[in-house]
């Protein structure tokens, strides 16, 4: 389930290997009418349900109803961007949050993975020998 969601959402998609986001993930409960992110606050983590629904409140009106296999908190992974809404359990639920720091360390890893592999590949057509990296 967390693969097939990491898959498909925009910002993740494009990875290499998912095994490493999936190896860094930690759990959470929430309970009933808990509060797990506030709007206007700052975070650090995303979010991908495994269990359970959530409602989003945006300006003190629930724009929608979110439940397993959804995800929210990305902007987090990419800055400290505020909150857009306010995301409340509506039944027990359990989540895989990613920490932003987390997130950079992996990334970074792949973009030098896809650099020494582009860099073996030119080092194999003749033209490009002589050259340096």
């Amino acid at each position: 389930m967390l693969k097939s969601c990491l898959v498909q959402h925009f910002l993740l998609k494009d990875l290499l290997n998912f095994n490493p986001i999936i190896d860094k993930l930690q759990e959470k409960i929430a309970v009933p009418g808990e509060v797990v992110i506030w709007q206007g606050s700052i975070g650090d983590l995303f979010y991908i349900i495994e269990k359970g629904s959530c409602e989003v409140v945006k300006d003190g009106k629930r724009v929608a109803v979110m439940s397993e296999g959804k995800s929210f908190g990305e902007m987090a992974l990419l800055n400290s961007a505020v909150r857009q809404a306010t995301i409340r359990a509506l039944r027990t639920c359990r989540f895989w949050c990613l920490h932003r720091k987390a997130f950079r360390e992996i990334i970074a890893i792949q973009e030098k993975q896809k650099v020494e592999e582009r860099l073996q590949f030119l080092k194999g057509i003749e033209l490009f020998q002589k050259f340096n990296d």
